[in-house]
């Protein structure tokens, strides 16, 4: 596994410039790891090795981050403290997150980037995050084209920001969510790094979940109403 050992390297590597990975039609997944490593970290690493020769199209490295969190943090990565942290990135944008050692997540990211997986298929797909995972859309371009690739599958769009104490409550929540119904979509919006698609929304608080079919809104939850989004997804797979 290559290892990262500048933010400027990273920058490079996860796409903008010719020369980077993502041009080359690669996908980069970047494990994000704090020192010392925990045990959890190691097992995700000891996986992530053990996969590197069957996956496809994707470029597996390693970063610590300890020496240059502000650094990162003004390229608009942020830590929870809870780590290892992957993410994997394509055409330059973050296309999938997993958080914390849950090997389980790691594993069905991985094995949708193997011979036959959901990534080495989906081609006109790629917007759509693993079953039972839940993904980040970044650009309005992006959530109008995920609404499409999604066709009839339920959609669940969670609209936080990385300081609202209530958004991170309701995240596992919707972690559950997304693993019960695996034949949904389950994407989050950073309203302040996607203020575009969230003014598109209406989004006046934090967290909004809005719920789409067949590329039509069809309900909302607004705040940290646990139970009314649990029912709200239900009714929409009933």
């Amino acid at each position: 596994m290559l290892r990262i050992e500048t933010v400027s390297e990273w920058k490079r590597l996860k796409g903008g410039e010719e020369t980077s990975l993502c041009a080359q039609g690669q996908s980069l997944a970047v494990f994000f790891l704090s020192h010392p490593a925990s045990v959890a970290s190691q097992r995700v690493l000891e996986l992530a090795e053990s996969r590197a020769a069957r996956v496809q199209g994707l470029v597996m490295c390693s970063m610590r981050v300890d020496e240059c969190l502000d650094e990162l943090a003004r390229e608009g990565v942020r830590f929870s403290g809870q780590f290892p942290v992957l993410h994997v990135y394509k055409d330059g944008q973050k296309k999938h997150q997993v958080v914390g050692g849950d090997l389980k997540a790691y594993e069905q990211l991985l094995s949708s980037y193997e011979e036959g997986g959901e990534e080495a298929r989906r081609g006109e797909d790629g917007l759509l995050p693993p079953r039972g995972s839940i993904g980040e859309v970044k650009t309005l371009g992006d959530f109008q084209q995920l609404l499409e690739q999604a066709r009839d599958r339920v959609v669940v769009v969670d609209f936080t920001a990385s300081w609202c104490q209530p958004c991170k409550r309701m995240k596992p929540t919707l972690e559950r969510l997304a693993a019960r119904h695996e034949e949904g979509v389950f994407v989050t919006v950073d309203v302040d790094e996607n203020d575009e698609t969230a003014s598109f929304c209406h989004i006046e608080s934090m967290p909004t979940f809005l719920l789409y079919k067949g590329g039509e809104q069809v309900g909302s939850v607004l705040g940290a109403r646990e139970a009314e989004l649990r029912e709200a997804v239900a009714r929409l797979f009933s």
